[in-house]
């Protein structure tokens, strides 16, 4: 299933982008870019944009932080 905007995605911030965004991989693989947020973190983000191969989300909730945090 394709994220949509104004889904909520839940996964994992595995790396961070050039502009400091946390990458998130949902379950089925989808890439969501998320601000504010650090590698390792567990995370629930409200998609506000999509694109071909990405999403961008905001974050709602930190599910697991980071020790870094």
């Amino acid at each position: 299933m394709e994220a949509r905007k104004n889904d909520i995605v839940n996964g994992e911030i595995v790396d961070l982008n050039d502009d400091g965004q946390g990458v998130l991989k949902t379950s089925q693989s989808e890439v969501v870019f998320v601000p504010n947020t650090l590698i390792g973190e567990q995370v629930s983000a409200l998609v506000i944009n999509t694109k071909s191969k990405f999403s961008i989300g905001k974050p709602i909730e930190i599910l697991n932080k980071s020790k870094d945090r």
